[in-house]
């Protein structure tokens, strides 16, 4: 699948900062079984949020019901927020907590590519190795 800035896309790990790397990777490789079992387009990327590192997947979410199927994965590994890029790659959290039935969004800006030094400079960005492209959201 190409993962193009107009695609709607979710940004999600299964990674914690109390966890050890072990248990990292033991969950990380449990989310992409659960979304290689339920059918999603995802490909594996490095994160970093709030500074830091992660292993990180970017999902095709082509509608409101895949958003809110990965919401519900992103819970089963106590992940609070995911992150959303839309058609127009504006870039959202959204939260995987229910508050009064609804899902809060959070606008971030919008998702751009960029040269690796500013990437790195940021305190969140992704990397899509396999297509050696750096985003950040603006």
């Amino acid at each position: 699948m190409n993962y193009q800035l107009y695609t709607p896309v979710v940004f999600l790990s299964a990674e914690r900062s109390d966890q050890s790397q072990e248990e990292n990777e033991k969950s990380t490789y449990l989310l992409s079984s659960i979304l290689e079992d339920q059918g999603f387009f995802y490909k594996q990327v490095d994160g970093c949020w709030q500074g830091e590192p992660e292993t990180s997947f970017m999902v095709a979410a082509a509608d409101d019901t895949e958003l809110s199927e990965l919401l519900k994965i992103s819970q089963q590994f106590n992940q609070d927020w995911i992150l959303y890029r839309n058609e127009h790659s504006e870039a959202f959290l959204v939260s995987s907590i229910v508050y009064e039935k609804e899902k809060l969004f959070k606008k971030l800006g919008v998702m751009v590519q960029a040269h690796r030094d500013i990437a790195l400079a940021q305190e969140s960005y992704t990397y899509d190795r396999e297509n050696n492209t750096y985003y950040i959201v603006r």
